[in-house]
C-alpha cells in the first residue's frame, strides 16, 4: 500500500470538468472514489453519445496506457469527484 501511494495523487473535480478528450496522449488512469464520470463520443451532426456513466470503485483511462493509442473517448465529471 505504501508503494501505491507514493504512486498516486488524489484529484478533485467539478461537475462539467473535462479530464480528457478523445484524441489526446493518454499518461495515466484514474480512479473513481467519489461521484461520477461520463464517458462519452461527439458523434458529427449528432451530438454527445454517452457510452457510460461510471462510479465510486470504477478505473477509467486505462486503456491509453495499455494500447499506446490516443484517447478513443472523453471523460467528463457528471457529478463531482474525488479520484486517484
Amino acid at each position: 500500500m505504501a508503494l501505491i501511494r507514493q504512486a498516486v495523487t488524489e484529484e478533485n473535480h467539478a461537475t462539467g470538468t473535462r479530464l480528457f478528450q478523445y484524441g489526446d496522449i493518454g499518461d495515466k488512469l484514474f480512479i473513481i472514489i467519489e461521484g461520477s464520470i461520463r464517458i462519452s463520443r461527439e458523434i458529427p451532426g449528432m451530438g454527445e453519445e454517452a457510452l457510460a456513466v461510471l462510479g465510486p470503485g470504477e478505473v477509467f483511462g486505462e486503456m491509453s496506457l495499455l494500447d499506446e493509442f490516443p484517447r478513443s473517448a472523453d471523460a467528463r465529471v457528471h457529478e463531482s469527484c474525488r479520484c486517484l
